[in-house]
Formats: structure tokens, C-alpha cells, sequence
């Protein structure tokens, strides 16, 4: 587009001596009692840019001669036209220019685009069975077991709604709500990855991670923790009020409810009056339980157990912040590769397609727990029997494509 704008205003002064000296003629023929036909000026303007004007024949209804000279007077005003043009004229056409472009370039966008579509659709379909070849038994086996997993989230919210134990209540809603969510992240991980989006995939497994560490503690401590992380729904309903307010005048939004205001401030102030001061901030939900007034998710990590994964979870978080390891080191690049990733790729599927099925697993587990009878000893470990095949799959799509990579950068 730039250089289509620049071509367009370089055409527009580069006309500039032509049009000038068009209209000069048009005057000098009417003095010599000539209409200026335009066929008659383009042969006498011609004939100046060109420098071969001795001796020009016209047509002309008589025969006479007609001499055209040029003055002093002539060049002042083909120069005060040239300034006038520069100054009043051409920052007209500057401004005028980059709407008309755009709306041409749109135009022929939208005329070619169609065919431009098809291409690309013909194109990304070739590469989703190039993907599917390589990855397909993968996919299949974790999409396996989110329908196993999502099978037992149906059975276990089904026994839930049908009971009437008070006891453990909140843990059971918590648990339930966790695992569903589990479910539906692990669903976009399995899209993003069979639609070639490594990066996008392992970014989401980061958020699948931070349930399951949820999930591991309200399990691990019961109801009254389970109480207490549905209670500081209000705390972040009022963080999100407070940033609300000092952003909706510069988004011209209008202020939120004085009623609902009110009535979340009261709720909050409730709130930290049962729990404490600390329930305030971000993981204050878990402050009594952990021990810690301010807690952080690395202190979740380390009450879940799960400290382990605290690097995986950090090589995830590249691709959800804007830090330089974010385009530096991405699943979807291959070694060595000089491009810079914009799209799709077939390399970095095995790491969130491990973790998925793992931390889905984990989070499943909790929900079958801790009363484990036979039925869910079986469940169980057809759960982990397909966890294993679904790691070694990806496992072993890895490699294979490690092994091909090798060979071509060996043949260069």
C-alpha cells in the first residue's frame, strides 16, 4: 500500500510541468484567435516537453501563420502557478490520495478474494491431512479420554443433583465446576492442536494446569477451602468494579450501577470481616489453609505437590505474555529453522498433548475419589492405560519428525 500511495502522489508531480503548460496554451492560442481544441494542445505540449518546436503544423481553417512566443511574463506565471499548485493544491491531493487507494486496494480485495479463499482453504486442507498422518492416533487417544473423563463429570454432577447430603457440599460443587472446566479446556487444546497451533495448545494447557493445582487443594482440604474459593467470587467481582471505574470514562462507557456498587461493596466488606484482611488479595482464598497472608500460585503449586511442573508451567506462560521468549522459542518452530512462525506448523504437538492428558487425568482422579470402589478402580485404570498410550503416541510422532528434520538439514 505504501509504495502504491507514493507511486500515485510521484504520478500526480510528475503531470505537474504537463497540466501547467496545458493551460498556458490553451491561453496563448485564444490570444492567437485558435480554439484550443484538445487535439491542439496535446500537439503543442508534446512538442515543448520533447524541446522540437521550430516549426508545428495544426489544423486550422485558413492558411495563415500563426507565431506562439513566450515571455518573461510566461515563466513568472508558469512559476507562480507551480507554487500555488505546491502549497494549496498538492497537500489536497496528499490528503486525498491514501482514502482513494484504500478504498481501490479494498475493491480489488474483495473482487479477488473468493479465489484467494479457495486457495487457501485447498492449501490448509492439504497441511491438516499431512497433520492428521503424523498426529492422528494422538489425537484420537486424548480425545478418547476427555470423552471417558467428561462421561464421569456427566455421572458424578448427576448422583450431585440427586443427592441431599449437606455434607462436603462445597467441595462437591467446586470439584464438579472445576472438572467441567477441565473438560472444556482440554477440548480447545485438542482443536488448537489439530489445527497446527503448538504454541496456542500449551498456552491453554497452562490454564488446564492451574485447575488442576485448584482442584488438588479444595480436594485435599475439604469443604471449608472449597467455602472459602467460592466466597472470593466478590473479591474479584470488586477488583474488576474498582479497574472498571477508572477506565469506563476513557471508553465511553457509562458508569457501572450505583445499586450493584453498593451492594458488592457490602458483600466484600462482609467477607473480609468472616475471613480476615487477607482474603483480599489474589489467592486469598487459600491464605489460612497455606499459612501465608499473601500467597502466590508457586506457594499452590508447592501445597499441591506439583512444584515439579513449576518449568513447564513457566515455558507455557511464554506464550500467553509478550516476553521476548515468546517469539524466540516457540513449540511450533522447527530446529533451526530461519522463519519466523506466523501460522500453522507440525512440530511442537508432543509436549501439550503430554500435559493434557496428564493433567486431565489428575484433575478426573479427584473427582472419583476419595471413596474409591471397583467401579472406579476400573475407571481408573483404563484412564491411566490410555494416559500411557497417548503419551507414547505423541511421543513417538515427535521423534519421527525429529528424525526427518535431521535427515533433510543432512541432505543440504
Amino acid at each position: 500500500m505504501k509504495a502504491g500511495l507514493q507511486q500515485a502522489l510521484s504520478e500526480a508531480v510528475a503531470d505537474l510541468p504537463r497540466l501547467l503548460l496545458k493551460k498556458l496554451l490553451e491561453r496563448k492560442l485564444e490570444e492567437a484567435d485558435l480554439k484550443p481544441t484538445r487535439k491542439r494542445v496535446r500537439i503543442l505540449t508534446d512538442a515543448l516537453m520533447s524541446g522540437k518546436c521550430e516549426q508545428i503544423e495544426l489544423d486550422s481553417d485558413d492558411d495563415r501563420e500563426v507565431v506562439i512566443s513566450f515571455t518573461d511574463d510566461d515563466a513568472k506565471e508558469l512559476d507562480k502557478s507551480a507554487r500555488k499548485f505546491v502549497e494549496d493544491e498538492l497537500p489536497k491531493i496528499v490528503k486525498r490520495l491514501p482514502q482513494q487507494l484504500a478504498r481501490s486496494i479494498i475493491k480489488t480485495l474483495k473482487a479477488t478474494w473468493p479465489e484467494h479463499k479457495a486457495w487457501e482453504q485447498q492449501t490448509h486442507q492439504g497441511f491438516q491431512d499431512r497433520l492428521a498422518d503424523r498426529w492422528g492416533e494422538a489425537f484420537d487417544l486424548l480425545g478418547m479420554l476427555l470423552t471417558i473423563s467428561r462421561e464421569i463429570g456427566e455421572d458424578f454432577h448427576r448422583r450431585r443433583r440427586r443427592s441431599r447430603a449437606r455434607r462436603n457440599r462445597h467441595r462437591t460443587e467446586v470439584l464438579a465446576r472445576l472438572h467441567a472446566r477441565a473438560c472444556q479446556v482440554t477440548g480447545e487444546i485438542i482443536l488448537l492442536m489439530q489445527a497446527g497451533f503448538a504454541d496456542g495448545a500449551m498456552a491453554r494447557w497452562r490454564t488446564l494446569h492451574e485447575i488442576a493445582i485448584v482442584a488438588t487443594l479444595v480436594a485435599e482440604h475439604g469443604d471449608e477451602l472449597a467455602e472459602c474459593y467460592l466466597a472470593h467470587d466478590v473479591v474479584e467481582s470488586r477488583r474488576a468494579l474498582e479497574m472498571y471505574k477508572t477506565t469506563y470514562k476513557d471508553l465511553g462507557y457509562r458508569p457501572p450501577p450505583k445499586r450493584e456498587a453498593k451492594r458488592t461493596e457490602r458483600i466484600y466488606q462482609s467477607v473480609l470481616q468472616k475471613y480476615g484482611n487477607s482474603f483480599k488479595n489474589q489467592y486469598g482464598w487459600a491464605a489460612k489453609h497455606l499459612g501465608k497472608a499473601n500467597p502466590n500460585f508457586a506457594d499452590l503449586e508447592e501445597a499441591a505437590q506439583r512444584s515439579h511442573m513449576r518449568s513447564h508451567y513457566k515455558m507455557a506462560s511464554q506464550n500467553v505474555h509478550a516476553g521476548v521468549k515468546g517469539i524466540t522459542d516457540q513449540f511450533g518452530m522447527l530446529p533451526d529453522s530461519p522463519a519466523i512462525l506466523a501460522g500453522v506448523s507440525n512440530a511442537g504437538l508432543d509436549e501439550p498433548g503430554q500435559n493434557a492428558a496428564i493433567t486431565l487425568n489428575q484433575i478426573t482422579f479427584l473427582l472419583l475419589g476419595p471413596r474409591i470402589q471397583l467401579d472406579e478402580l476400573v475407571t481408573m485404570r483404563i484412564l491411566v492405560d490410555i494416559q500411557k498410550q497417548t503419551i507414547d503416541a505423541f511421543a513417538r510422532a515427535g521423534r519421527k519428525l525429529e528424525r526427518e528434520v535431521k535427515r533433510r538439514q543432512a541432505a543440504k
